[in-house]
Parts: structure tokens; C-alpha cells; sequence
């Protein structure tokens, strides 16, 4: 009996896959099936597209913008060490003369209360902070 039953099992599953695949052959099913996950594959694939783009170029730009305001900056920072070395450099070899100064305050065509007052210094020597108007 045992031989006579895997016989009508197999007979059953035969014939399901024969049905199956006859309904997989039949015209209408085979052109919506094969149709339908086409269009919803290139309609993900377009979004996905889209939305890589519409993030990933305005990034880009932003990138380029930065670099290029990194390097301003950059070359904004070393000329002011440049400046402020040069200035150091300066005044180390400047004379502390009281003659000295007053022919460069002449020099200039300030008198020593002018310079001072344009500096911020009060005339009984004690020092204040230039106003920044």
C-alpha cells in the first residue's frame, strides 16, 4: 500500500506543477506579470535617482564652497602672522628716544597730545580704551 500511495502523491504533485506552469504560460498572465514588476523596478530606481541627486550635488556645491572659504581663510591667517612678525620684527628695532619718537610723531604731523589722544591715552598717563566709534 505504502508503494501505491507515494505513486498517487506524486501523480498529485505532477499535476499541480503541469497546471502552474500552464498558468504561467498563458498570454494575459505572462504580460502583466513580467510588465508590472518592471515599471515598479524603474519607478524605484528613478526615485532612488532622483533623491542620490537632489542631495548628493547640492552637497557637492557646499563642499567646493567650504574648500574654497578654508583656503581664504588660510591665506588670511598667514598674512597676519607674516604682518604680526614683521611688525614684532619692527619693533625690536625701534629707538625708545624720547627724540626719536617725537621726530616720528612730526613725521607723521601729529604733536605727542594728538597721538595720544588718538590712541586712547589719557594726558596724565593713565590709559583708556579707544572708543571703537
Amino acid at each position: 500500500m505504502g508503494g501505491k500511495q507515494r505513486a498517487a502523491a506524486k501523480g498529485i504533485r505532477s499535476n499541480l506543477r503541469s497546471k502552474a506552469n500552464a498558468r504561467s504560460r498563458s498570454p494575459r498572465a505572462g504580460a502583466e506579470g513580467e510588465i508590472f514588476p518592471w515599471l515598479i523596478s524603474l519607478g524605484c530606481l528613478f526615485s532612488g535617482l532622483f533623491i542620490f541627486l537632489s542631495s548628493t550635488v547640492p552637497a557637492l556645491r557646499e563642499s567646493r564652497d567650504l574648500q574654497r572659504a578654508e583656503k581664504l581663510y588660510s591665506e588670511a591667517v598667514e598674512a597676519i602672522r607674516r604682518q604680526t612678525h614683521e611688525r614684532r620684527n619692527f619693533r625690536l628695532d625701534l629707538p625708545f628716544e624720547s627724540e626719536a619718537i617725537l621726530i616720528a610723531l612730526d613725521d607723521l604731523g601729529l604733536t605727542p597730545e594728538a597721538a595720544m589722544s588718538r590712541f586712547g591715552i589719557d594726558a596724565s598717563n593713565e590709559s583708556k580704551m579707544a572708543s571703537p566709534h
